[in-house]
């Protein structure tokens, strides 16, 4: 940080792949609520969204495109609009050659902006960093949200040597659950430098309905994914509708783009004959979904692997229990506000009959939403705050922790 910057001052530009888009406010929610905020506490934060140019599928534009990106990168902004507030994200599609440009760009945007840090949401975009961090010499934040762990780094031997040069680049590590850091140790990827700090929710958007709906709504929030373990769903809602005649099925999410699981959900709906009981509401503003949730009574998370499921947090602030799978951080997320059944033998029925016991017997709303508040993200920006803070003033006495090494 300059001499004579103000907290009020401090400007940081976080660097990410995935990002919001004109077309969706709905996109990264994590990114979004980190950035409203920041900007609460007098903190400027900016988005340079990295990404590597791919093959394919070709056209006459895309060639070009790829073409002129080898060698040179190309860079637009768009302006994200959330909460009220206007925020900037800049874009950078580049190639092996044209990385070269990657720390001049970044100098020019913490030259006319004045970032005093770099936050690199997801090891995806973390390639580049310790090319970048070695000629700009920021202080750099990391944080891994889950897939970028244990869809990559866990099963990718080159991609954990990737990440783990970015890793020792690091001043800081977050990891958004401890699960998920217990597996960096697993792997080789923990440091001296990690910390868990989680993601949050918003209060304003997720919380108990004034009355209880009369309608049994078993809900389903999230894509349609094999890792969300989504095209068990309709075999575990048709065990549950066995028992309870009156129960429907909810599903809220995005269409799969490869189109796999959601065809496998559609004939295992047309298969067990309960598409009377299913309503599928695609993808929803955060806070619509936050008003679908509440009128839930039970949340199914069956889901195969997760970093830490916000969605999890959600319903809890709503205050719906939880039935989820023991993977990951699925056991943190849910606490005491539902039920964990373990992975193995028999898994849809088990989850089945946990979740019926659920709705046979229902907690109190109130009491599962109380729990939720430390999850806010104010209180989670706030300890991310802090952390900057130290960050920063390490940097300033020269005792930053870059260098330290990449062991447990």
């Amino acid at each position: 940080m300059k001499e004579g910057r103000t907290e009020e001052q401090l400007a940081i530009l976080y660097v990410t792949h995935p990002v919001p888009s004109r077309r969706t406010s709905s996109a990264s929610p994590y990114l979004g609520s980190r950035l409203a905020h920041l900007r609460k506490q007098g903190v400027k934060a900016d988005v340079l969204s990295l990404n590597r140019v791919k093959k394919g599928p070709w056209h006459a534009r895309r060639v070009l495109k790829f073409a002129i990106s080898l060698l040179f990168p190309l860079i637009h902004f768009e302006r994200y609009a959330f909460q009220g507030e206007t925020y900037t994200i800049y874009k950078v599609l580049y190639g092996p050659i044209s990385r070269v440009w990657l720390p001049l760009i970044v100098r020019v945007l913490v030259r006319l902006k004045g970032y005093a840090l770099l936050h690199y949401h997801f090891l995806w975009c973390t390639r580049e960093l310790a090319y970048l961090k070695q000629r700009l010499r920021l202080p750099v934040v990391i944080t891994v949200h889950g897939s970028d762990l244990h869809a990559s780094a866990a099963g990718d031997p080159v991609a954990r040597k990737v990440f783990g040069k970015a890793i020792a680049q690091a001043d800081r590590v977050i990891y958004v659950s401890r699960a998920l850091h217990t597996m960096a140790e697993q792997i080789g990827l923990a440091t001296d430098r990690d910390l868990v700090i989680p993601n949050g929710y918003e209060p304003d958007w997720f919380k108990p309905m004034p009355a209880p709906s009369e309608e049994c709504v078993v809900g389903f929030v999230g894509h349609p994914r094999a890792v969300k373990r989504a095209e068990a769903v309709p075999q575990i809602f048709a065990q549950i509708k066995a028992a309870i005649p009156e129960a429907i099925l909810w599903m809220i999410g995005p269409p799969d783009c490869a189109g796999n699981v959601t065809d496998a959900i559609r004939r295992s709906i047309k298969e067990l004959e309960i598409g009377d009981a299913v309503h599928s509401f695609g993808a929803l503003p955060p806070a619509e979904v936050g008003k679908q949730m509440a009128r839930m009574r039970v949340l199914l998370l069956p889901s195969r692997a997760e970093g830490f499921p916000c969605v999890a947090i959600e319903a809890r602030a709503c205050g719906v229990p939880v039935v989820g799978s023991s993977n990951g951080g699925i056991p943190e997320a849910v606490a005491d506000a539902g039920v964990i059944v373990p992975d193995g033998d028999r898994f849809e029925t088990r989850f089945a009959e946990a979740a019926i016991q659920v709705l046979r017997h229902p907690p109190s709303p109130n009491a599962i939403a109380a729990k939720t508040r430390d999850y806010g993200w104010d209180r989670i920006v706030a300890r991310e705050m802090e952390l900057y803070r130290e960050v920063l003033s390490h940097a300033k006495h020269g005792d930053g922790h870059g260098s330290a090494s990449t062991g447990s």
